[in-house]
C-alpha cells in the first residue's frame, strides 16, 4: 500500500471534501480581502491550516478506520 492510498478517503464523501475547500478557499479570500495592517502572522495562518489539514486526516483518511475497526490490534 502506497502513501497516496493512506491518504485518500476510505469512504468518498463529496460534501466533506467540498466542505474543506469551501472552508480553504474562503479563509484564503478573507486574507487577501483584508488590509495589511489587520492579517494575522505567519504562525497563525499555519496553525488555522495545520488544524484543517488536521481535521481532514483524521476525519477522511484511513486513520478513521482503523481508529473504528481495528481498535483491539
Amino acid at each position: 500500500m502506497s502513501l497516496l492510498d493512506y491518504l485518500l478517503p476510505y469512504d468518498f464523501s463529496p460534501l466533506t471534501i467540498l466542505s474543506y475547500m469551501l472552508v480553504m478557499g474562503f479563509y484564503g479570500v478573507g486574507l487577501i480581502r483584508m488590509p495589511e495592517q489587520d492579517r494575522p502572522g505567519s504562525l497563525r495562518i499555519f496553525a488555522f491550516t495545520l488544524g484543517v489539514l488536521i481535521c481532514y486526516a483524521v476525519m477522511q483518511t484511513r486513520f478513521d478506520y482503523y481508529a473504528q475497526y481495528m481498535f483491539f490490534v
